[in-house]
């Protein structure tokens, strides 16, 4: 639901450049406190910039979120955001190796094995 009403807004001009700018902000902000080590602030300023301008792009920020909090042991967190990336990108075999490793950090190893499964058939595709 949440990406229909985006593609609605898009599809109406609604995303100005100001919300791309506010977005770009937040970017900056998140990239900034990345490099400081304040990673749980990062994952908000990218939450905060996709949110804002919630274009392809920025959505596929999910993945360097998920990434971050999976470094940082948010494992639900991690998950939610490889699954949001996942949702606009299903063809992505990194988000999906890294979904199963998220689910082998969390103990879910039939989850992990179907997860896998998927990234090397993506892999195998991808070289043939």
């Amino acid at each position: 639901m949440a990406t229909e009403i985006q593609r609605r807004y898009f599809e109406a001009d609604r995303f100005t450049d100001a919300y791309r700018e506010a977005s770009d902000q937040w970017l900056a902000r998140a990239e900034a406190l990345g490099e400081h080590g304040r990673h749980h602030e990062a994952v908000e300023s990218y939450q905060h910039a996709i949110a804002t301008y919630p274009d392809a792009g920025r959505r596929a920020l999910f993945c360097t979120v998920a990434d971050i909090q999976r470094r940082e042991n948010d494992l639900p967190g991690a998950i939610s955001s490889y699954e949001a990336h996942l949702d606009f990108a299903p063809d992505d075999a990194r988000a999906w190796q890294g979904l199963a490793a998220a689910y082998i950090d969390i103990g879910w190893r039939e989850s992990a094995a179907e997860v896998t499964e998927k990234a090397q058939q993506l892999l195998i595709n991808a070289g043939g």
